[in-house]
């Protein structure tokens, strides 16, 4: 009877042993691997719940912020929304009915890298900007983050560029140009908001009063009714 050698009757003991030490690694690790793996996937939950816009939006911001094209940045500012009801369901949080901020799957949490790069495109397309931050501030009420930010944009404008700010304010329907001017009195404390008092002493200097007895106005009703929750 003859017996046949056969080569690696036996198992390789060396690739078992490397084998087990990869094994080894890979459990080892697999705490941060969840971590990442849990990561990824809840960036994608988030980046699929956001609406086209705002997926629109965040990449052109990606993408001007490494590559300032101007055909993404018209785009960009073609998509950056219009009114003050658009800007705080993309930007802001959502309130529930007792008061409670709800999660906002759009852009609350890169509200201000959008904000920065609109100030920053301000530079460049001065018109469509100022056109953004009036048509936003129209109906707009006092609130944090976004808001507040946007707010302080065009105070901050209208400070430096009074004339500017004045003839668009005055090309405005009347209902619009007040409600605007309410919106930028709408602050909790005016010592701290030295760009309405430029705002004033500017428009006094260049002659329109009608407009400055508006901003006069709308200040002292902010005082007024400073505590009041309907305000």
């Amino acid at each position: 009877m003859k017996f046949v050698i056969t080569k690696n009757i036996y198992p390789n003991w060396r690739t078992r042993s490397v084998t087990a030490r990869a094994w080894c690694v890979i459990i080892k690790c697999l705490p941060q691997i969840m971590v990442a793996l849990g990561s990824a996937v809840a960036a994608l939950a988030a980046h699929a719940a956001m609406s086209p816009t705002s997926v629109e939006l965040e990449k052109l911001r990606i993408q001007i912020e490494a590559h300032p094209i101007p055909d993404a940045e018209l785009h960009y500012l073609a998509l950056f929304p219009k009114t003050f009801a658009e800007f705080t369901k993309i930007f802001s949080f959502q309130y529930s009915s007792s008061g409670y901020a709800l999660p906002n799957e759009e852009l609350e949490k890169t509200h201000a890298e959008h904000l920065r790069l609109l100030e920053k495109l301000a530079m460049k397309y001065p018109q469509q900007v100022l056109d953004i931050w009036l048509s936003v501030s129209i109906d707009g009420k006092e609130s944090a983050d976004a808001v507040s930010y946007l707010q302080s944009q065009l105070a901050e404008y209208a400070a430096k560029e009074t004339e500017i700010f004045a003839a668009a304010l005055l090309a405005k329907p009347d209902a619009q140009r007040k409600s605007i001017i309410k919106f930028l009195a709408d602050v909790e404390n005016f010592s701290g908001y030295p760009e309405y008092e430029t705002i004033l002493g500017n428009l006094e200097k260049l002659g329109h009063t009608k407009l400055r007895r508006l901003f006069s106005d709308a200040k002292a009703q902010r005082i007024k009714y400073r505590h009041s929750p309907g305000e």
